[in-house]
């Protein structure tokens, strides 16, 4: 049994004349180059760093010409503490939106992820119907103002745990023209572009109106920004 990132020695001590030569194997195959050295003539198997992926059975042979080779089996354990794979970001939107956050975390033993919210634990939160806990995500549908607040995500194992909170903030905003467009000159024949940055949450629907009718389709298009392109 070894912890993530540190180094172990595995050992492999046959007596015998002439003396054994030892070979080591892991799940039946050759060691993963560059993972591994070796000591004592090759009894002892050092792995540094060790990682998750070094885990699994070695085995050991031992042959000296005379005789049938003698073979050992050790069986490496690797215990990790948490890390997030996947981390709860912040998340800011309009109401009527949907926020989701995601925690997913590796480690050995696995870990377990639990949830907070505003400090508590999810189970122990005010109920929401819009709200949908799952082991490794949190989806809030339809939002509305009162759903500000945090939200954090805690993965626990035997050896340790990592944390981590985000916040939640629901924006009601009424439009409002930031960048409102100017008077302007173009040639006949030529496209030409008028701007109309808003900003408002949720976000503003932007229509232009000229002589009281709206401006669609044919020679008009409204952008995505809300500004009116004129073929």
């Amino acid at each position: 049994m070894a912890h993530r990132g540190k180094s172990i020695e595995l050992w492999c001590v046959f007596g015998g004349t002439p003396l054994p030569q030892i070979r080591w194997t892991k799940e039946g195959a050759a060691l993963p180059a560059g993972r591994t050295t070796y000591s004592s003539y090759g009894k002892t198997l050092i792995i540094k760093s060790v990682d998750s992926e070094d885990a699994g059975n070695y085995e050991c042979e031992a042959s000296n010409g005379v005789g049938l080779a003698k073979s050992y089996s050790i069986s490496l354990q690797v215990l990790a503490a948490p890390y997030f794979t996947v981390e709860p970001e912040v998340y800011v939107g309009a109401e009527d939106e949907v926020a989701e956050f995601r925690c997913e975390a590796n480690g050995s033993p696995a870990p377990e992820i639990k949830w907070i919210h505003n400090g508590k634990p999810i189970e122990e939160a005010t109920v929401n119907p819009r709200r949908k806990v799952f082991p490794n995500r949190i989806v809030i549908e339809r939002l509305q103002k009162s759903d500000t607040g945090n939200y954090g995500c805690n993965a626990t194992n035997s050896i340790g745990y990592v944390y981590k909170d985000v916040y939640l903030n629901v924006l009601a905003l009424a439009p409002d023209i930031e960048d409102a467009p100017d008077d302007t000159a173009t040639v006949d024949g030529m496209a030409v572009n008028l701007t109309c940055k808003v900003f408002g949450s949720p976000k503003p629907l932007v229509k232009w109106i000229r002589d009281g009718l709206e401006l669609t389709g044919g020679r008009y298009r409204v952008m995505e920004s809300g500004d009116l392109e004129i073929r």
